[in-house]
């Protein structure tokens, strides 16, 4: 008896995330697409924020906020790519440079 409750409790939890997962997808599928105009504005604004925070000097936790902003630099490019249907062997070779760029002006500074 104390496994048929375990399997059913395993099997409700399985359940659950399930259904949260699909409630998760559906709900961003359903998301229209980014205007173009918005993903240009915001890979702007974080470039001008990367280049002002990589030069900036005495700020506090550099490193990590400079990771957090090329992160979010390089998040926001990749959805640029996918709006305009930029192949996605042509993304990763983008997106590997750019990373190897931001490695070297890092290492360079």
């Amino acid at each position: 008896m104390p496994t048929a409750v375990g399997f059913a409790l395993i099997g409700a939890w399985r359940a659950a995330r399930w259904l949260a997962e699909a409630r998760y997808r559906a709900r961003f599928q359903a998301l229209p697409p980014e205007p173009i105009e918005r993903l240009e504005a915001d890979l702007r604004r974080l470039r001008a924020e990367l280049e002002d925070t990589e030069t900036r000097s005495g700020l506090t936790a550099k490193h990590h906020r400079v990771q957090a902003v090329r992160g979010a630099y390089l998040d926001a490019l990749s959805a640029a790519c996918r709006r305009l249907d930029i192949d996605r062997n042509y993304l990763r070779v983008l997106l590997h440079r750019a990373k190897q760029r931001f490695k070297t002006e890092f290492v360079g500074s």
